[in-house]
């Protein structure tokens, strides 16, 4: 990238000293001068970049987050709500297997959660 910067600074340079008066020259700048002068703005830039990156990925991962967090309560809650209904179903009577079919939740689910022994 500098070398490439130096380049362009060279053939910008030396074709604007051709344009000058007889007698009247450019001051030589050397590599070490063009790399002086290019590499805080390079390192900034990179910099810069960096730090957008880096708040670019928190910003995406904090997202993915909050929808992993809510799919997860509302998964929670649609539990929860199988489960207060299936208590009230055996409460009324209701047998295991209705209790089953109508609930999606498995014996075992029932026997986890303390509706059934």
């Amino acid at each position: 990238m500098i070398a490439l910067l130096q380049e362009m600074y060279y053939v910008r340079y030396s074709n604007f000293e051709k344009q000058l008066p007889e007698g009247i020259k450019m001051p030589k700048v050397y590599e070490a001068d063009i790399t002086d002068l290019v590499k805080p703005h390079y390192e900034k830039g990179l910099q810069e970049g960096l730090q957008k990156g880096k708040l670019e990925g928190k910003l995406e991962g904090l997202q993915e987050g909050i929808q992993k967090g809510k799919l997860e309560g509302l998964q929670e809650g649609q539990l929860k709500a199988k489960i207060e209904t299936a208590k009230k179903m055996k409460k009324e009577g209701l047998s295991i297997d209705l209790i089953v079919k109508i609930t999606g939740l498995s014996k075992k689910d029932l026997k986890k959660y303390r509706i059934i022994e």
